[in-house]
């Protein structure tokens, strides 16, 4: 039995029926299938949409941050010549020591013990350096001590400052002779092998 064989209304029985099929295996099969991927899809473009938003937000944000980054750079580099600059902690509290020693001698005011504090633990390339500093000086001395400490060329702060009368039995007209405990406080810029040296 052939498809020439079958009368009229068989032939569209069963064309009915085998649409009827095709249409339930493409309804059982097919239609959940494709919720599936349709699903799939749209979490897909939702995630590219986010990923898209981030990336703009990222390259909306790099402009102001590459300027900040310059703006912060030219300040460091302005200021330099202001730090203590060494490859390591020890060597940039070092020039301190000196530097504020020289100062001292300048001032006629000697130093006799020099107490070094330093942030070790932290990894910072700016990191503070305190020394605390006992001498002998007159108020002269101790003036101009302080004025190069506070107003040179170097970036210095007096945190703290103690002073007694060396001897309470000293002539009318002799100088007065102070013990002086001072605290001074400056930064180090740990350069290492950088190129941020003072020229």
């Amino acid at each position: 039995m052939n498809w020439q064989s079958l009368a009229g209304r068989d032939r569209r029985a069963l064309l009915i029926g085998t649409v009827s099929i095709l249409v339930m295996l493409v309804s059982y099969r097919g239609i959940p299938a494709w919720m599936t991927w349709r699903a799939e899809a749209r979490i897909d473009a939702r995630d590219a949409m986010q990923q898209s938003l981030q990336m703009n937000q990222v390259l909306d944000a790099l402009p102001p941050s590459l300027d900040t980054l310059q703006a912060r750079t030219r300040l460091l580099l302005e200021h330099t010549p202001a730090l203590f600059v060494g490859g390591t902690r020890d060597a940039a509290a070092s020039e301190m020591m000196d530097a504020v020693r020289t100062m001292a001698r300048a001032s006629w005011v000697r130093i006799d013990d020099v107490i070094i504090i330093q942030d070790t633990a932290g990894s910072n390339t700016l990191s503070p350096i305190e020394l605390r500093l006992h001498g002998v000086g007159d108020v002269v001395g101790l003036a101009a001590f302080l004025s190069r400490l506070e107003s040179g060329p170097l970036l210095l702060a007096v945190r703290n400052l103690s002073v007694t009368p060396e001897s309470i039995e000293s002539a009318a007209n002799q100088v007065e002779v102070l013990d002086l405990q001072l605290t001074v406080e400056g930064l180090a810029l740990v350069a290492g092998d950088s190129a941020l040296g003072r020229p």
